[in-house]
Formats: structure tokens, sequence, C-alpha cells
């Protein structure tokens, strides 16, 4: 009898969940920030008016933070529409809460919904013709971008290496020559671009730049002047690097390269909110790509660019290009004697051009550490060597072996490195650099 009725009961459980899910619509799967197990959090899908909206923000406000996070979160995730394949402008209602977060929104609470957020960037969907029978295809960075605004974040904004070709110096943020991603595939489409390759593999491929500025406004009196602050030099190294790393990937590899640039793409009269919405910048990004100079290595923030890319983007690399003949001092050799790889240095323990900036650091590098790997297409079992992956037919392919895979461990946790190196003729090459004999190869893949 009790089995029976456990039996009668559990069935209408779940004949009644189906039919609250039905009725409510889309369903948001939010994975815990220690795990990649989902919960289901319904969601209604009938469109949200402005009025809505507002009554809706009425009750946030008098929530805690955590709780008041998880609201904002979901209300980013009922208003966006736009998608990589089909980019759209946002609707009426999106516009007045992002409106709304731009006047009511503390960096304390930014740094709340960010978090939040990520929490449900596992679970995006991938582009739209990207899926094989063999991978699970590219998840959609144009979702992310949108939802990051969304959540109260400064707009995902980025810049093509045609553009920075054309404007001959990296422009700064004040003038406006970033577009948002949505903005930049839309003008793809108008163009005639294709957005898929005959693959299905998407043309545009986004580099987030990580590098050390060679001017600082930082004044000795503490005081900060932004007109003083240049990230290039007199010769525009940088510039060059990045126009002929976008010619090379167009010419070897038919890829259309944009860039975030820290200078450009996040607003630099009002920088923490930038600062803050960093995890989600990364999420967007393809790859991350070091300008090397002689103190790249020595500083806090590019130390973290380089653990919160690996913790949280597709897999544990990056490229790097070196801007004054000077390259990353702690590199490794693979089996073959190539060097490959580099390990992972410690943030909270770099320089700083202000100490207030400390704390920051801290904060971004406990989300690396909590987020370790839950981006990674394969996992750290397979990077490590310990375990092979299979292609669709069915044979198994091994990793590079990387160390300290599992969790971040400072000094220890390696990387693989694409090292190019720009010719005086100005073209990119690949840069291959024997471990024993100190012999380095160039190559044009």
């Amino acid at each position: 009898f009790w089995l029976k009725l456990f039996l009668v009961q559990s069935g209408a459980q779940r004949f009644l969940t189906k039919c609250i899910r039905r009725y409510m619509g889309a369903v948001l799967l939010t994975p815990c920030y220690c795990c990649k197990e989902s919960k289901s959090l319904p969601i209604p899908d009938a469109p949200l008016s402005v009025s809505e909206l507002h009554e809706e923000l009425r009750k946030i406000q008098f929530l805690p933070g955590p709780a008041a996070a998880e609201e904002y979160v979901k209300l980013a995730w009922k208003l966006r529409s736009s998608t990589f394949m089909k980019p759209t402008e946002p609707s009426e209602t999106a516009k007045a809460l992002m409106a709304y977060l731009s006047t009511h929104l503390s960096v304390s609470q930014l740094h709340l919904n960010v978090r939040a957020l990520l929490s449900t960037f596992w679970n995006v969907p991938v582009i739209e013709g990207t899926q094989r029978e063999s991978r699970q295809g590219f998840t959609d960075p144009a979702i992310r971008a949108e939802l990051t605004a969304l959540v109260g974040s400064p707009p995902f904004q980025i810049i093509s290496w045609t553009k920075l070709r054309q404007l001959g110096r990296i422009p700064n943020s004040s003038e406006e020559h970033q577009v948002t991603l949505q903005a930049a595939l839309q003008g793809m489409l108008d163009s005639g671009e294709k957005l898929l390759d005959e693959k299905g593999n998407p043309t545009m491929q986004i580099y987030m730049m990580s590098h050390t500025w060679f001017t600082r406004g930082h004044q000795p009196d503490g005081t900060y002047n932004a007109a003083l602050a240049n990230p290039d030099n007199d010769e525009r190294i940088k510039l060059k690097s990045l126009v002929a790393f976008g010619e090379y990937t167009r010419e070897h590899h038919g890829r259309e390269l944009w860039f975030w640039i820290d200078y450009l793409s996040i607003h630099q009269e009002s920088i923490q909110p930038g600062i803050r919405s960093l995890p989600l910048y990364v999420t967007s990004c393809s790859s991350l790509v070091v300008c090397y100079s002689e103190s790249y290595e020595t500083r806090a923030w590019t130390l973290l660019e380089q653990c919160l890319f690996t913790a949280i983007s597709t897999k544990p690399a990056l490229t790097a290009i070196s801007c004054d003949g000077s390259f990353f001092p702690n590199m490794r050799a693979n089996t073959g004697g190539e060097e490959s790889r580099k390990v992972l240095l410690n943030p909270t323990t770099g320089i700083l051009s202000d100490e207030n900036d400390r704390a920051t650091i801290q904060l971004l590098v406990q989300t690396s550490e909590e987020l370790w790997a839950k981006g990674w297409i394969e996992s750290p079992a397979y990077w490590s060597g310990e375990e092979p992956t299979y292609n669709a037919r069915g044979n198994p392919k091994y990793g590079p072996g990387l160390h300290g895979m599992h969790k971040v461990a400072w000094e220890e946790t390696e990387v693989m490195v694409r090292r190019l190196q720009l010719t005086p003729e100005g073209h990119i090459r690949v840069l291959v650099r024997d471990a024993k004999s100190g012999l380095e190869t160039l190559r044009i893949k």
C-alpha cells in the first residue's frame, strides 16, 4: 500500500512539475560555483513591460545584496534577445533596465551581479550552425555580451584590426571608435560578410589584449592624469603588432580579428565598473593575446589577466608577441624540447601603480580560483595527459601533459603559449625556440 501510494504521489508530482514548467515557459539553468550541476529556475516567457519592470525593481531594492543579484540575473535572462547569428537591438524594457542600473547600481552590488551571472554562463547555448558530431559547438558570445550589459556592467566593446590600421594608433575610450559586439556583427551582415565559414566555424575571433602601458597616468602625489597615459610607445609597436597579427590571421586562417583593449574598451574616466566586469568580458573573448614587454611578468594586473583568462576561458592557452625583444622568463619545454608553455605567478604579489587596487586584485583572484576550469571544453585530466578525449571515430587523443591542471597553483600551473614574432618587414611569424640549444626558428604556421 505504501509503495503504491508513493508511486502515485511521485507520478502526480512529476506531472504537476511538467505542467508548471510548461505554463511558466523557459527554464534558466544556473550551476553552482563549485560544480557544473544545474538547478532549474522557471522564467515566464511573457514579455515584460516597462511598468512591470519598474515594479520588479522596486521589490529588488529592498533585498540583501546576494538575493538582489539573483533577481537582477533573472531579469537579464528574461530580457535578452540577441544572438551571434541574429544580432538585434535591445527591447524598450531592456533599455529601461540598463538605464536604471547605470544610475542606481553600486560597485559592490555590481560585483555580486557579475558573480551571479557568471554562474549561469556555462549553460549559454552554442552559436547556431556550429555544432558537429565530434564537437559541441562554439558558445554564443553575443548572448554573454548582452547579458553582461543587462546586469549593469559597461557594455562589452571591441575594435577591429582593420579599424586600428585605418587609425594608425590605439585610440582612447573617449574617442568612441569601439563598438558593441551586437553592432560589430550587424555591421558584418550589412556589408555582406559571412559570420560562419563553410565548416561552421565563426569567421570572427575576439582577442583580449593583455599588456603593460608604456606611460602611465599615476602621479607621484597620488593623483591620476589620464591625458598622460599611453599604452603604446612612439614607434607604435603594439599597434603594428596587432595589425600584422590581423593580416596574418586573415591570410593564413581565414578569420577576422577583433580586439578588446582596456585603454579603449574600459571607460578611462570611470574604470572601476569595467574592472569589476573583467570576468564577464573574458568569457566573451575567443583568446588572450599578450603584447609582452620587460615589466609584464611583474605587474599585478597582467598576472591577473593571465590567471583569470586561463581559469574561465575555453582552454589553458594564450598567444604572445614580444614588443621589446624580451619574453616570459619562466618558459618550459614540452617533451620534444620546444619551449611551448609557461607557469602562472601569483597576481596578489605583483606590482601596482595604485595600492588601492590590491583588494580588487584579491577579489578577482578568488573568482579565478573558485571558477577554475569551469569553461574549458576539455577536462583538466585531458590537459594534464591523464585521460584522453575521443574524436568522431572513437580514437583517443591525449593532451600536452601540463602541470597543475586540477586547481591553480602558483609557479606550478602551466599554460600553453603560442609565441609570435613581428619581423623587420612588418610580418607576423610563429617563433619556435629549442630549450636546450636556444636555437630560434620562424615559421609561417
